[in-house]
């Protein structure tokens, strides 16, 4: 197991930063797909959102 540094923010009582980062993306993405009026939301039934962290090179 390896060490933690000194001062370290993570333990068993708080969750890592980019933890917290990507639920908050999650929520914002949440409540801008809750705007979308209808009938563009119900065609979003059938189309799937991804979000990668990095892009791949082919994308570059």
């Amino acid at each position: 197991m390896p060490k933690r540094r000194r001062g370290s923010r993570t333990g068993p009582s708080r969750v890592p930063s980019r933890l917290v980062q990507h639920r908050r993306f999650e929520d914002l993405v949440d409540e801008a797909l809750a705007t979308i009026p209808m009938p563009f939301a119900a065609a979003l039934d059938e189309v799937a959102i991804v979000i990668d962290d990095e892009p791949t090179p082919d994308q570059l």
